[in-house]
């Protein structure tokens, strides 16, 4: 069967309904979690339920300041990153010629 002992996941928007349920099978198949999301209460409560030795990070990925953060604590946990899942989301959503760069960027 396929595992992942060992290895560690930093995944983003970890608690939406999509991000908790990435989350909860990486957990299932030996991962270590580190979970990011704006809603600290959310990230707790999944934290709590999957993995409770996962690392957290609260704050708003779109800031760089936030996202290496969010490496950092893999690192300083860790000592290592193997998975990225780039789960949060957001953005402007409109019809694509009526974007400008401000939106495309925070889009991306």
């Amino acid at each position: 069967m396929f595992r992942l002992d060992g290895q560690v996941a930093l995944i983003s928007g970890a608690s939406s309904p999509i991000g908790r349920a990435i989350a909860a099978r990486l957990a299932a198949l030996g991962a270590r979690l580190v979970l990011a999301d704006m809603d600290e209460a959310g990230l707790s409560a999944c934290a709590a339920e999957l993995a409770p030795q996962s690392v957290c990070v609260t704050g708003d990925l779109s800031l760089q300041a936030t996202a290496q953060r969010f490496v950092q604590a893999a690192r300083e946990a860790f000592n290592r990153v193997d998975i990225l899942v780039n789960n949060a989301g957001g953005g402007v959503i409109r019809n694509f010629l009526e974007h400008t760069p401000e939106t495309l960027r925070t889009t991306i």
